[in-house]
């Protein structure tokens, strides 16, 4: 880091002024993340399981300013959650892990986590926003609108979908706020409509914005075969199966699918599930107690040797290596 600021002012006079300010903030982003590596960890924290907000409200969807939620201390630790989040950073600017990568956060960005991802704030946080929480029931009792949550890829099982907001900050801000007051009120069927309808409207911003060519979801059969492919191995609990075995479970021919994942996903369905896998294990190996063995099992693996090769093949480490000193590896 030194080497960089040394760097930074030999060549900070020929700089102007918009560059010298992107380059600097960059350096002073990176030396937060370092801070934060060099801090003690214990590396086996417990993962906490955090309940929905407000349950016995029994409405299934949550908003609240981010100050507000953290005051609730359980966000600084490592926790998962067994619904779907959304967050918008309006301004300031800090870090957030998320499913073992630490995400810097930037003013007028969208994230969006599906369940069971692995997530903490970091205590100096310095930046504003808005979350909204909401549980997959709420959602799906409209099968016209499930299309976003299943096939719209924007909640991709593992990895947060981080956006932009670009031209589409005060329309964003405004439905949230709608979300907002309306929980507010009597929680009537048709008042969930209402509410649906406003969360259903954030989705399609969101699908919009992270379309190549920003245009709304439409509807692609090869599309739709994929992110059937992706439910199936969501839905799974054992992630070490074969592809052959949702190729069967999707009666659809192997080549079908191979071609699906080549011209929507840029890599193999094979590839993909091996990501997916890998993924799961690293959130397991840095915030679970449980052994080595214990995770291989759990992971679909019949021995603890298994286990370490397929591990070491695709990540160059043991799962032992990797346990020892996640944040050394994930960067």
């Amino acid at each position: 880091m030194g080497n960089f600021k040394d760097e930074g002012e030999i060549v900070k006079s020929n700089l102007s002024p918009s560059i010298k300010n992107k380059v600097f903030n960059s350096i002073e982003d990176l030396e937060k993340i370092n801070q934060h590596l060099q801090k003690p960890k214990d590396r086996l924290i417990e993962c906490i399981s955090i309940p929905f907000p407000n349950q016995e409200m029994q409405v299934g969807v949550y908003v609240s300013s981010l100050r507000q939620l953290l005051k609730n201390e359980q966000y600084f630790k490592p926790h998962k959650a067994n619904y779907y989040a959304i967050l918008f950073f309006d301004e300031g600017k800090g870090i957030y892990s998320v499913g073992g990568d630490e995400l810097i956060i930037k003013e007028k960005y969208l994230l969006l986590i599906p369940p069971h991802v692995t997530t903490h704030f970091y205590e100096d946080m310095q930046y504003e926003g808005t979350v909204l929480f909401f549980e997959e029931t709420f959602f799906t009792e409209n099968s016209v609108k499930t299309h976003l949550l299943y096939d719209g890829m924007l909640f991709d099982k593992g990895k947060a979908t981080y956006l932009p907001v670009r031209n589409r900050e005060k329309s964003v801000g405004l439905i949230l706020d709608y979300i907002a007051e309306e929980l507010k009120e009597n929680m009537t069927p048709v008042q969930k409509i209402i509410i649906a309808n406003g969360l259903y409207n954030l989705m399609l911003i969101a699908s919009e914005l992270i379309s190549d060519k920003n245009i709304p979801y439409r509807k692609n059969s090869r599309l739709y075969l994929v992110n059937q492919f992706k439910k199936l191995v969501y839905q799974e609990k054992n992630k070490n199966q074969p592809v052959k075995y949702y190729v069967d479970l999707l009666s659809v021919n192997g080549l079908s699918l191979e071609n699906a994942f080549k011209e929507h996903e840029h890599t193999t369905p094979k590839q993909w599930l091996i990501q997916i896998i890998i993924l799961e294990i690293k959130q397991e190996l840095r915030y679970s107690n449980q052994s080595i063995s214990e995770i291989a099992f759990h992971s679909g693996f019949s021995d603890t040797s298994n286990f370490t090769k397929f591990f070491k093949k695709h990540c160059g480490i043991t799962p032992t290596e990797f346990r020892d000193d996640p944040l050394k590896h994930i960067f």
